[in-house]
Order: structure tokens, then sequence, then C-alpha cells
């Protein structure tokens, strides 16, 4: 058994140039950061992490030591939520920050009740797989 296969020489130069396309990953890395920094700062003002699951409240709040009014499930936001920043190029996108205190809050060091804010949530999971769908489906330019 056998069979041919004809290759039209401008279907295979436009599939070329698809691969091409679908391989420049900086426009929708971009998008998935931006997306991912806002989703870390609204989990700030929920008070969750990227589960879902509410904080617990610091032991300042449960003292009654709060100078400013807080909802009492939250960190104290200013510095640390400020700092939330993305990075992105054509191959990654990272999500952060450099505040030192940052992994205390992340993984309950030092006293601190583990107060996770960095991670991706399913929600984000779902962003993030609707905007490389749409990547992968936009037509040629």
């Amino acid at each position: 058994m056998s069979f041919n296969v004809k290759v039209n020489k401008n279907d295979l130069k436009k599939m070329q140039d698809r691969f091409k396309q679908i391989q420049k990953l900086t426009d929708p890395l971009n998008l998935i950061g931006r997306d991912l920094q806002a989703s870390t700062i609204l989990r700030f003002n929920k008070g969750v992490d990227p589960e879902g699951n509410a904080w617990k409240p610091s032991k300042i709040v449960l003292a009654g030591k709060q100078a400013r009014t807080l909802v009492s499930n939250r960190v104290h936001p200013d510095k640390l939520q400020r700092s939330i920043k993305y990075s992105s190029d054509d191959k990654e996108v990272n999500v952060g920050t450099d505040t030192e205190y940052a992994g205390k809050h992340q993984f309950g060091e030092d006293g601190l009740p583990k107060r996770s804010f960095l991670g991706i949530s399913d929600l984000d999971k779902e962003r993030i797989d609707e905007i490389m769908e749409k990547h992968i489906e936009k037509p040629t330019t």
C-alpha cells in the first residue's frame, strides 16, 4: 500500500508563518503577568490565599492594638501590597515582591501566622488558559 502527499508551497508558508507567530509569547505573557498581579492584590483586599482560604487575624488585631481600622483578617497591606509587581518577556512571567518580610507572611515565619498571597488560583488558571487560547487562535496578521 502507498499514498502520495502533495504540499502546496503557499499553504506550507502560511503554516510556517503561523507557527512563528504562535511562538511569540511576549504579548500573552504580559497580559498574564498583569492579571496575576491584579489577582494577588485582590487577595490582599479579601484577606485570602490563592485557594480562597481566609487569613488568620494577626495578634495585633486580636489584641485591639491596631492604630488604624483594618478588616480583622488582613495583614497590614500598605507597603507589601504596593510592592507586588510582575515582569515578563517572551519566555516567562514572574510575579512577586522584593519586600524583605514577604516570605515571613507567605510561609508563616517568626511568629507570624501564614498568610499566603503569592500563587495561582483556579480562577487565575482559567484566565491563563483563556489568554493562551486566544493567542493561539488569533488570525495571522
